[in-house]
């Protein structure tokens, strides 16, 4: 009433009364709630660049206050280790309210904590983690809460009482001493601090770290920028920052630190193991891995690559479409195998000789019998990459593609019905039978009941043999092709199925790129000069020159390596490797490009069973 306008002044006992009962309320002790064991309790911290202050709170109304002042060494100490040295300083001087509790909120200022207290104990710095130690016989619960409602413990921070013996006897062990738990000599603890001093970026993370951290990462100095996502775990102590218990290498020394780190030539993971023990900096997982990758000792002894996934052929519709062919010894003898895709029946035939002409002759009398096929498949020895066979195949109008050298899964049909050419052979051999009703009796054996026998698959029949069998099992009954297909589709899914166990798909090679080739002394470098049709096939260049055709498999991206010497893409001294069987494929005048009569054009190199294009010296080449 008083403050009101046109109030006459009155002041009288009632009033007097009034004035003496509210001062009396104000500054006398029973303003404090009295303790309910039964209730709820809340403990609100905060810390000032001087002191700290608690005060426990049931139904929003205090019960205790404490508050005390930091030592000089704590008020050193980054924002976030005052936050924590609270919220244990309130604990500890509440033990008789909290001990025991099931629950206690505790409310802090500063949010980083909530998190940190959610994570494993070890995720946390090394300091804080002693502290956290601390409170782990307290069961509570921190929350974050805007300073602006912190009033009581803001309040009691910034006029907090001078600190006495005992309790500076009872933050005694705050003072954890990080330095000496690193494992590193004296000498290179102080080259850290000095270039760490020296550092701009962590100079101006240090800042941070000193002044409070910043809530927005747009007022966050840029050298301190990349380490926001780790802002609450950065300490600093005795010229040295540390995320959790790991120092943070200044720049000038990370390309040392690097190859200490790789000293013993270890892997990627391990070396990354290695480090992230007990150093740290923005992006050192990644400049570890290119360390490694670019390393020329372990590019030298790297492991082989792993198996790649399996990559079956495509099952042929009918007979005498897509076969396989290859070269075998035995006994002193050479013979030819060609399998048939679909039907699984294969012929054989002992060779006079190995050359071309041999060869051919051999499968003309095939194609005679059964045939000109649509598809042959071969490995890449002398006699198929020869420019005779390129003709023949082009006289006879299929296509020819052959496996990549040294790797003869790319031709494992044939090489399977090698296997099992050799065996008949060699058990007619030892038992004294004839070999040709062996392979009479191979041929007409059942796979299943849907596949029938190679025979049935191929002729549409049964064949007689030396078994009793009826007239009318003799007689032509073709096996629908959908099924074989269906089936024999099926049989490979299955085969790719257990084959992929264990594999991996490599990355695929682009022309240019640095590469390491396996030969019988080790890896040799080489590059990559063009991806082939053929599935990881690639042809290569080698140092002195050599053009190469190898599989995927054989090939180790070398990612550090110079670009070779005299192993340009576009060095004119070195003739491109155009390989024989690549001339076009006569399927109609229109691909080939001849005219009837007209004789390809004979390629000017000659390619070894491995692939390597043989060039005449400069002497005998005709001007």
């Amino acid at each position: 009433m008083l403050l009101e306008k046109n109030t006459a002044w009155h002041w009288d006992v009632q009033q007097q009364n009034s004035f003496e009962r509210l001062k009396q309320t104000i500054t006398n002790a029973p303003v404090l709630k009295y303790y309910d064991v039964n209730k709820h309790v809340t403990i609100q911290v905060d810390a000032s660049p001087d002191g700290l202050g608690a005060v426990l709170l049931q139904d929003e109304r205090p019960v205790a206050y404490a508050s005390r002042s930091l030592t000089q060494t704590q008020r050193n100490y980054a924002q976030i280790e005052k936050e924590m040295l609270a919220i244990t300083f309130g604990c500890e001087r509440f033990h008789d309210y909290i001990f025991g509790k099931k629950s206690v909120t505790v409310h802090t200022d500063h949010k980083p904590l909530e998190f940190i207290f959610k994570k494993p104990l070890y995720h946390a710095p090394l300091r804080l983690q002693r502290m956290i130690l601390r409170t782990q016989k307290y069961s509570i619960n921190v929350q974050y809460k805007p300073g602006k409602e912190l009033l009581i413990a803001d309040t009691l921070s910034r006029a907090c009482q001078q600190s006495n013996s005992s309790i500076n006897e009872l933050t005694r062990d705050f003072e954890v001493n990080v330095i000496d738990l690193l494992p590193m000599s004296k000498e290179k603890v102080q080259q850290l601090q000095s270039a760490t001093e020296v550092d701009q970026d962590l100079k101006e993370l240090n800042s941070c770290i000193k002044e409070g951290r910043p809530t927005d990462k747009s007022k966050v100095p840029e050298g301190a920028k990349p380490y926001w996502n780790y802002r609450d775990q950065i300490i600093e102590q005795a010229g040295l920052l540390f995320k959790g218990n790991k120092v943070i290498v200044p720049r000038v020394l990370r390309s040392e630190t690097l190859k200490i780190i790789h000293n013993a030539h270890l892997g990627i993971e391990k070396c990354k193991r290695r480090a992230r023990d007990i150093l740290f900096w923005p992006g050192m997982n990644a400049e570890i891995e290119d360390l490694v990758k670019k390393c020329q000792v372990c590019q030298d002894h790297q492991v082989r690559n792993m198996r790649e996934p399996l990559h079956p052929l495509d099952s042929p519709s009918r007979p005498w479409e897509i076969v396989a062919t290859d070269l075998f010894e035995l006994d002193g003898s050479s013979y030819l195998i060609l399998v048939d895709s679909y039907s699984g029946f294969f012929e054989i035939a002992q060779l006079t000789g190995t050359k071309s002409s041999s060869v051919i002759t051999h499968c003309k009398s095939q194609f005679a019998r059964h045939g000109i096929l649509d598809t042959l498949i071969s490995d890449n020895g002398p006699q198929f990459a020869s420019h005779e066979f390129a003709t023949f195949a082009q006289e006879y109008g299929f296509q020819h593609t052959t496996s990549s050298p040294h790797f003869p899964q790319s031709n494992g049909l044939a090489e399977r019905y090698v296997q099992t050419a050799k065996n008949l052979l060699k058990k007619a051999k030892q038992a004294s039978t004839d070999p040709y009703l062996a392979l009479l009796a191979y041929r007409n054996t059942p796979v299943n009941e849907k596949l029938g026998s190679p025979t049935q698959r191929l002729f549409g029949r049964r064949t007689k043999t030396t078994l009793p069998t009826s007239t009318t099992l003799l007689e032509p009954k073709i096996i629908e092709p959908k099924i074989v297909k269906e089936t024999l589709h099926k049989n490979k899914e299955k085969q790719k199925q257990y084959f992929d166990h264990h594999t991996k798909e490599l990355s695929v090679l682009q022309p240019g790129d640095n590469v390491r080739y396996e030969t019988n002394t080790g890896l040799k470098a080489a590059v990559v000069i063009e991806k082939r049709k053929e599935p990881r096939s690639y042809m290569i260049r080698t140092s002195n020159g050599f053009v190469l055709r190898r599989n995927r498999k054989h090939l180790y991206e070398s990612t550090g390596m110079n670009r070779l010497e005299n192993c340009d893409l576009d060095d004119d001294n070195i003739t491109e490797y155009q390989p024989p069987h690549q001339i076009p494929i006569a399927v109609g005048r229109q691909q080939n490009g001849l005219e009837p009569g007209q004789a390809p054009q004979t390629p000017q190199l000659y390619t070894t069973r491995s692939g390597r294009a043989s060039r005449k010296p400069e002497r005998l080449q005709a001007n």
